[in-house]
C-alpha cells in the first residue's frame, strides 16, 4: 500500500460521519406582478426542475381559478435554503412571474 491509500486504512473512521439528512423541497409560485400573494405552493422529497427568468408555466391543467389561455413568464427567482439539525434540510423556490397572452410569439423558437 502506498502512501495515497494510507486515508482510507481506518474504517473505523466512517462511523463517526453522521448519515446525511433528507432534504424537503418547496415550491412557490406567486401571483403576477406580486411578491406577497402565493397562487401555488408545493411540497415534496423529489426536486422539481429549475425555474429561470424567461420560462414559461401554463396553469391550465391546475385548477386554480384562472382564465385559461393565460400564461405566465417567471421574471425572478429566489432560492431560500435551511437545516433543522436532526431533521432535515429545506429549499425552497420562489418564482415571481408576470402574466403574458398566450400566443405563439411568447413562445421564442
Amino acid at each position: 500500500m502506498n502512501g495515497d491509500d494510507a486515508q482510507w486504512e481506518d474504517t473505523d473512521a466512517w462511523e463517526d460521519t453522521e448519515a446525511p439528512l433528507p432534504v424537503q423541497y418547496h415550491l412557490e409560485l406567486y401571483e403576477p406582478n406580486s411578491a406577497l400573494d402565493v397562487l401555488l405552493s408545493v411540497r415534496t422529497v423529489t426536486p422539481l426542475g429549475p425555474f429561470t427568468r424567461g420560462d414559461l408555466i401554463n396553469l391550465d391543467s391546475v385548477s386554480l381559478g384562472r382564465s385559461p389561455g393565460q400564461i405566465l413568464r417567471v421574471v425572478s427567482v429566489e432560492h431560500i435554503l435551511w437545516i433543522i439539525d436532526g431533521s432535515h434540510v429545506g429549499e425552497k423556490v420562489c418564482v415571481f412571474t408576470v402574466a403574458v397572452a398566450d400566443e405563439a410569439g411568447q413562445r421564442r423558437f
